[in-house]
């Protein structure tokens, strides 16, 4: 990878669907989650609409997406105040740590 991108997010915070369209390489983004449990929302490459998939991350998560996926629409519709484990470091919210590549090599 060659950027970290690091969100907070406050209790009850949400990020809209969205889609890593300036980023022009297919290398898989390595996402990690701290904190509260949240949904993770992920559809298609052609638009945010329906179908998606619904994936519930827990503090440790991990998440992987790359290949024709990288596209995708995605995002957190829903975060779950309260739910995080005393032994993140956090006393409220998540943080989530996104690697990734955003330069083709």
């Amino acid at each position: 990878p060659d950027m970290a991108l690091i969100n907070f997010y406050p209790p009850g915070a949400t990020m809209g669907m969205h889609q890593d369209a300036y980023e022009t390489t297919l290398a898989p983004i390595v996402s990690l989650s701290i904190g509260d449990e949240a949904v993770f929302r992920i559809g298609s490459t052609g638009h945010r609409n329906k179908p998606w998939d619904d994936i519930a991350l827990l503090s440790g998560d991990l998440v992987v997406f790359g290949g024709p996926n990288r596209q995708a629409f995605h995002g957190i519709p829903e975060t779950r105040p309260g739910t995080l484990d005393e032994s993140c470091g956090l006393t409220e919210g998540r943080i989530n740590i996104t690697f990734r590549q955003v330069y083709p090599r």
